[in-house]
């Protein structure tokens, strides 16, 4: 009789993509990175908003998810700033909260974000959404 190895198989539409998860608090960071790792995608983290710009600049991803309220520079400064850079444009950008107002939310598109979701972030919604953005 012959054995057959199982493992976790890696979905192929995710496994070439690089997410840029970008959030001040640790158990919300690393639980959403931890989720898409799952998922197949390759994740790099920040802490906040020096840090991810930093990050973006050297490793490029496919899809940035932004907390909106973070000490220092928030999530609408990082994402214009990402949007100046002319090669960045058509990456998506993701704006996440969970106290944005919809004064706030509308400063979130202005800025160049392709969407906006709630906290506490609904994670089968949110890789839906990602598959959605990153399907081509």
């Amino acid at each position: 009789m012959a054995f057959k190895t199982r493992t976790k198989p890696v979905a192929t539409d995710t496994a070439n993509h690089t997410v840029l998860v970008v959030d001040d608090d640790p158990g919300v960071r690393d639980l959403i990175a931890f989720i898409l790792g799952r998922t197949g995608y390759r994740v790099i983290t920040a802490a906040d908003g020096p840090t991810a710009l930093d990050v973006f600049r050297e490793s490029r991803p496919d899809l940035v998810l932004l907390d909106f309220v973070m000490p220092g520079l928030d999530g609408v400064s990082v994402c214009s700033r990402i949007r100046e850079e002319a090669e960045a444009a058509r990456i998506p950008v993701v704006m996440m909260s969970g106290q944005a107002t919809k004064e706030q939310i509308g400063r979130a598109f202005a800025s160049g974000a392709a969407e906006y979701v709630d906290k506490p972030v609904q994670l089968p919604e949110l890789v839906a959404l990602m598959r959605t953005y990153l399907s081509s």
